[in-house]
């Protein structure tokens, strides 16, 4: 087992008068695959958005315990500094309509006001584009808006968006569940292709899903809940 990147440690999370999350423990090694399974409402994506910081930002959100990244509180980070390493693409993708395919992929920086160079934005675009497996079908249309893509393109731009960040994890929330055979073949691809240099932590409902994934990695971590 690696080293972990992020752990858990007596996690309660909910709302006003109500508890979702009770007394969790996990650790997630650092550079691996890890899938969280459970039945709906049981806290799932309430996890993923309590390890970067978003759960905070819905109304009478509360939460305890402690969450590590790199071994610090996740508090002790600005939020956006978290959430530039440690990204998460929900399960339905949210393009930037207002935005054409080459700037939903630069999206983070300009959001955050980082400067670049054009030839820095050139070799991002490429590169996250590549890794998401979707320059070949997109490398021609920049211009173009993003609701002209497919559901399943435009899930793997999500995904895009939030590698162009360099993060050093990626939270993806049941990310093939509107997606066909074609589509999620692709999103599995491109997830065993991430691993070592970046840390996956994925809801699925898909047994199967887990199966073919855990079959081109060496190591594998499952974690179910009830």
């Amino acid at each position: 087992m690696s080293e972990p990147i992020i752990v858990v440690e007596n996690l309660w999370a909910g709302f006003q008068d109500r508890w979702i999350l009770k007394n969790v423990n996990l650790t997630i090694p650092k550079g691996k695959i890890t899938a969280i399974m459970g039945p709906s409402g049981c806290g799932k994506t309430t996890l993923l958005r309590c390890i970067n910081r978003l759960h905070q930002l819905f109304p009478n959100a509360k939460i305890k315990g402690r969450i590590l990244f790199k071994g610090r509180d996740i508090y002790h980070f600005k939020p956006s500094q978290l959430r530039r390493e440690i990204v998460m693409v929900s399960q339905k993708p949210t393009p930037f309509p207002d935005m054409n395919i080459r700037e939903n992929v630069l999206a983070g920086y300009t959001l955050n006001g980082i400067k670049l160079k054009e030839d820095e934005k050139e070799d991002i675009v490429e590169r996250s584009l590549k890794m998401a497996y979707l320059w070949d079908e997109v490398k021609d249309r920049f211009s173009e808006s993003p609701l002209t893509l497919s559901g399943g393109q435009i899930q793997r731009l999500c995904i895009a968006r939030a590698l162009a960040l360099n993060p050093e994890a990626l939270l993806l929330d049941e990310p093939t569940s509107a997606l066909d055979k074609k589509a999620t073949h692709h999103l599995e691809k491109l997830l065993t292709g991430l691993t070592p240099e970046i840390t996956v932590l994925i809801i699925t409902h898909d047994l199967h899903q887990t199966d073919r994934i855990a079959n081109n990695l060496t190591e594998w971590s499952q974690i179910t809940g009830g």
